[in-house]
């Protein structure tokens, strides 16, 4: 190989050692790409878990509160059923005071006329007054008991509108109740379900950076396997050249150490005919080491 052909070698695998260290820098930078994008795929993964777990538990807490408001409400709806049946029943019982009233024609309060009988009773017991008068006051008891006796069957009549009244009155508390749990737990379910509202959205917004995420990702990573290929490419290449550099070398080292040889070969000759020649003849120090060297073979 001559000296433009060893230049020419040289410089090719200069450049080749150049465009080895340009591709693994860039698949350097490439993998550092790489690896932020799928790091922060990865974030987004995680928190996306994270939300969907919560998801999934205010979903069973707002199910759970709704199927509380139903439940109330079919409740409510029950006692509204029973209180409206009630309020039938005092519209029609008392419709059937207002005709026994008017059929008997009575206008006094028959709590009233009772209390008016106990307190004259009582005064005949305790007042001092005169046969006359007594005689008086009992006649007047006799007339208020004959009419307190026709008002019994109004009395009855009032007694049952009273504890119908009396029913209604605690099943009408009992829907309040009711209604206030319905309205706590309706609250309860609509605010789950707007902070459901709120996780999705953000779970959407996620799933889409991690989707933007992962396509860099996989560009980075299609753009690394194609460097890769690249420099694996070019190293046999290089090698190939580097081979015939060794190879050039070896054959260089050889012929030196042939011309090395033949040198040696041809002092040790003139040595030797200077030995031949006998006295008078001077050798000199680098006569004596290619006699020696020569001897070592």
């Amino acid at each position: 190989m001559d000296k433009k052909e060893k230049n020419n070698l040289l410089k090719n695998i200069s450049d080749k050692k150049k465009d080895v260290s340009g591709l693994k820098q860039q698949l350097n930078d490439i993998n550092l790409e790489k690896e932020k994008f799928y790091q922060e795929k990865e974030t987004h993964s995680k928190k996306i878990k994270e939300l969907l777990s919560n998801l999934k538990s205010l979903k069973r807490e707002r199910d759970k509160f709704t199927r509380a408001v139903r439940e109330h409400k079919g409740k409510r709806e029950i006692i509204n059923k029973q209180i409206q049946k009630k309020i039938k029943v005092v519209r029609e019982v008392t419709k059937e005071k207002d005709q026994v009233t008017k059929k008997l024609q009575i206008k006094d309060d028959p709590v009233k006329l009772k209390k008016t009988i106990d307190h004259l009773e009582l005064s005949i017991e305790i007042d001092a007054m005169s046969f006359k008068k007594e005689q008086g006051v009992m006649k007047k008891i006799k007339e208020l008991k004959k009419k307190y006796l026709d008002l019994s069957e109004v009395t009855i009549v009032h007694k049952k509108i009273k504890e119908f009244s009396k029913e209604i009155k605690q099943l009408k508390r009992e829907a309040d109740q009711i209604h206030r749990a319905v309205q706590e737990n309706a609250k309860n379910s609509q605010e789950r379900h707007e902070k459901l509202l709120g996780f999705s959205k953000e779970i959407d917004e996620l799933k889409e950076k991690e989707k933007i995420a992962y396509e860099k990702f996989l560009e980075q990573k299609k753009k690394f396997t194609d460097i890769n290929i690249q420099l694996k490419g070019i190293l046999p290449d290089m090698n190939k050249l580097h081979g015939k550099l060794t190879d050039e070398k070896k054959k260089q080292r050889r012929k030196h150490e042939e011309k090395q040889q033949k040198t040696l070969q041809e002092k040790k000759k003139v040595v030797n005919d200077k030995i031949k020649k006998g006295k008078g003849v001077t050798l000199t120090m680098e006569d004596l080491l290619a006699f020696q060297s020569g001897n070592k073979e």
